[in-house]
């Protein structure tokens, strides 16, 4: 028996086999997955009522794993004296981080020193 073959007109004749990449295959996929579970896992100890510094310390955690790439991309653009996108996102992630945490350390400042105000506004100057 003869194997059916294409005519070279035809559409399927000039395609070239994909490859495709196992997705874990690669490292910025292992390290995303990493600080995915790291940000859940912090997240399910901070609703439980676990101390805080267990999921602080599991938050950073999730920023150095989320954002060792960019950062390593970044300090290599600096070292070249180049603005890059990965500087610009490491430094937008630091001071997202550092404005959250100086507010809600204010939240729950306020309300730990007085239960009784906790969630209402502040006194008016």
């Amino acid at each position: 028996m003869v194997a059916p073959t294409l005519a070279p007109n035809h559409p399927a004749a000039d395609r070239v086999p994909v490859r495709r990449t196992r997705l874990f295959a690669l490292p910025e996929m292992r390290w995303a997955a990493f600080s995915l579970g790291l940000f859940l896992l912090g997240l399910a100890t901070q609703s439980t009522g676990a101390p805080s510094w267990t999921w602080w310390a599991l938050y950073l955690a999730c920023y150095g794993a989320g954002g060792r790439e960019p950062a390593l991309a970044g300090l290599q653009a600096l070292r070249e004296k180049t603005l890059d996108v990965d500087l610009l996102m490491v430094v937008a992630a630091i001071g997202a981080a550092t404005t959250i945490s100086r507010s809600t350390s204010r939240v729950f400042s306020r309300s730990a020193c007085n239960p009784a105000r906790a969630g209402s506004r502040p006194p008016a100057p």
